[in-house]
């Protein structure tokens, strides 16, 4: 029997500019949360701006996300997404992490050239997930 692939995708804007180092803590840390939950996603970075996907289970998935809102990092949380979806867009990733703009997280990101082609390049598919952030790439580049 296949799991049942919940995504939620959201963006947010961090209440304070993170170091490269506090940012590698942040994502190895988020990357062992979610791995222990089951949960694989991305999240992109860009002049104080976060767009994050979500997917797994429905129940890890919205409390994974309820913890977030809960956190006094982030502010202006708009959730954009928030269905059953029918297969994981990133499945290889328990959190890829990508900076859109800025040079000084480039070190810290792990983002596939496949997956960054995916963001940047051209795409024709109708993946809603995709075509979010690939929105998200586009407006802040």
């Amino acid at each position: 029997m296949n799991e049942t692939v919940h995504t939620i995708i959201y963006l947010s804007s961090i209440s304070e500019d993170f170091s490269p180092e506090e940012m590698n803590t942040i994502i190895t840390k988020s990357r062992e949360n979610n791995h222990r939950a089951g949960i694989s996603g991305i999240l992109l970075y860009a002049s104080g701006n976060i767009i994050q996907v979500l997917e797994g289970n429905k129940d890890s998935v919205t409390d994974t996300f309820n913890r977030i809102t809960a956190d006094h990092r982030h502010h202006g949380i708009i959730k954009m997404f928030d269905k059953p979806v029918t297969e994981r867009s990133f499945g290889n990733w328990s959190m890829a992490f990508n900076s859109v703009i800025s040079e000084e997280y480039k070190a810290i990101e792990d983002i596939s050239a496949e997956d960054r082609l995916l963001l940047r390049g051209e795409y024709h598919g109708d993946n809603m997930v995709i075509k979010l952030l690939r929105t998200f790439v586009k407006n802040n580049t």
